[in-house]
């Protein structure tokens, strides 16, 4: 599909669940201790997003825009846009100035059975089948009986693998949560420290590259036919961080959103007052005479640690480190890099890595933590096409 082919109407299907926001933190918010454990994880900032509508218009009209990839490589480069005669690139680079998550080396998948998932499903110990469902955690956070009687540090697990899979990552509620999530969030230190920008990343991409062009063939089939149905399409990973780009990019966006600049990372800034239509295309896109070509940070976002040590690792400067602390405190020295999830290590500076040892209880948002370093591992899930 050619980049200047027709551009059709269609129905999008947003499975990332940004309203789940407001019902976990009503239920944390009932919990004092959970409440605070979760706000100082690194995914604490998310449940204050403003509240509003995932604006499919919106989204159909710029993916319609994409610029066709033929051959998808696995390194997930930028995604590239071209609406009038500019070409505007959404990248890593953007991801991280919106969600504040950070891109780094992502760790080898510790897929070692999850005691936390015993707690909690303590039926599954006599299952054949072990895995957990993201439905699975949703019904443990509705159901206020299971709700009470976890453990608080196991119910914040479960609130944090449940905005991870069903809003951050936007998976199906029907598919296994990854096994090496469920190890990971064992340990609060790990979670945190974990690069969820890089993660959240090359699964956006992979499932929104040429996303439109891969229905193309559905909506010429109902066009032959004349038929009044339309070509539909999901819409998996962070959706969110595409929505807010084109607000930052296209400045016409404060005819419909408002943005407090005193807000980052700038997911959280906006929030909508007036609802975008399909008529208003010409007025966001077209009329818009100074569209943003690269989003600049201000300097509250380039003194924050995960913006310093993004940038670091595009420039291929994050090094890895070379010493490690296992979960019992002992340090362990060995070349490559080690697979168990609470051996982690704080960067202070370019050249000097200090040993840290992680910590039971312990939740810190401080951004600056690595984990080990090794190329991403496959999807666990596989989601179907509508």
């Amino acid at each position: 599909m050619s980049n200047t082919a027709e551009k059709f109407d269609a129905k999008m299907s947003v499975r990332s669940k940004m309203h789940y926001l407001v019902k976990i933190k009503a239920k944390l918010a009932a919990h004092p201790n959970r409440d605070i454990m979760f706000r100082n994880s690194v995914f604490g900032p998310w449940l204050d997003t403003p509240h509003s509508p995932n604006d499919n218009h919106l989204l159909n009209y710029v993916l319609q825009h994409q610029v066709f990839v033929p051959k998808v490589r696995s390194e997930c480069p930028d995604l590239i846009y071209k609406i009038g005669n500019q070409e505007f690139h959404f990248g890593r680079r953007e991801f991280c100035l919106i969600t504040g998550f950070r891109c780094g080396y992502l760790p080898p998948e510790d897929c070692r059975q999850s005691l936390f998932s015993y707690r909690v499903f303590p039926e599954k110990k006599s299952q054949k089948t072990k895995s957990v469902k993201a439905k699975e955690l949703w019904a443990v956070i509705m159901d206020e009986k299971r709700w009470v009687a976890l453990d608080d540090e196991d119910a914040v697990r479960v609130c944090l693998l449940a905005v991870c899979e069903l809003v951050l990552m936007g998976r199906e509620e029907f598919l296994n949560v990854p096994p090496h999530l469920l190890t990971l969030a064992e340990d609060f230190f790990s979670w945190n420290a974990y690069p969820w920008g890089e993660y959240m990343w090359k699964y956006f991409y992979q499932r929104t590259v040429n996303v439109v062009p891969k229905h193309a063939d559905m909506h010429l089939k109902l066009q032959k036919e004349k038929s009044k149905k339309q070509a539909t399409y999901n819409l998996n990973g962070f959706v969110w961080a595409l929505k807010i780009w084109i607000l930052e990019t296209f400045p016409n966006s404060n005819n419909w959103w408002s943005k407090d600049p005193n807000v980052i990372p700038r997911g959280l800034a906006w929030s909508n007052f007036r609802r975008f239509e399909k008529p208003d295309y010409d007025r966001l896109f077209v009329q818009d005479p100074y569209p943003i070509i690269d989003l600049v940070p201000i300097d509250k976002e380039m003194q924050q640690p995960w913006f310093i040590r993004s940038m670091a690792f595009l420039r291929g400067e994050d090094v890895p480190f070379i010493q490690s602390v296992l979960p019992n405190g002992v340090v362990h020295k060995k070349q490559g890099a080690p697979s168990i999830v609470g051996e982690v290590v704080q960067t202070l500076n370019k050249d000097v890595l200090t040993d840290v040892e992680p910590k039971e209880n312990f939740v810190e948002n401080d951004g600056v933590q690595d984990v080990v370093v090794q190329d991403v591992g496959e999807e666990h899930d596989v989601v179907q096409e509508a």
